[in-house]
């Protein structure tokens, strides 16, 4: 009988040890699943995060295109009507292949300010202030 009882408690001992491995095993697999349920959605919200990260760079993108383009538009209209002042001045001058023409801003009425300058000295002869949309200037 005394072999009966430790067959016995051995038979014990080996399942209770078993159930506690299957259940530890089985926890283990549960965390890994888990896991990796966990980092697939991180994925899945990182690509989310990036493809709104793209979207938004390339409206920033366009958005910068566009406002450069305005202001290289801009810019090319200010040169166009700087350009359209100097020859107005130009006209007025006449030939002289002793001075240039310089834009030198504008006043505070709007109109623009053409200097007109020795080559030699780049000293100030004249300074025209042209007002473009009548095609007048006054002289100082």
């Amino acid at each position: 009988m005394n072999k009966k009882i430790l067959y016995i408690f051995i038979i014990v001992v080996l399942i209770i040890t078993g159930v506690f491995i299957a259940t530890k095993i089985s926890d283990k697999t549960q965390t890994e699943q888990t896991s990796a349920n966990d980092l697939g959605e991180n994925e899945n919200n990182l690509n989310e995060e990036n493809n709104i990260n793209q979207n938004n760079e390339s409206l920033v993108e366009s958005g910068d295109n566009n406002t450069e383009n305005n202001t290289g538009t801009q810019e090319n209209n200010q040169d166009n009507l700087e350009e359209k002042a100097k020859q107005i001045v130009k006209e007025n001058w006449g030939e002289d292949e002793t001075v240039y023409f310089s834009y030198d801003g504008k006043d505070e009425t709007g109109r623009y300010i053409i200097c007109v300058r020795e080559k030699e000295t780049t000293k100030a002869l004249y300074r025209y202030y042209v007002d473009i949309d009548t095609g007048t200037f006054d002289i100082e």
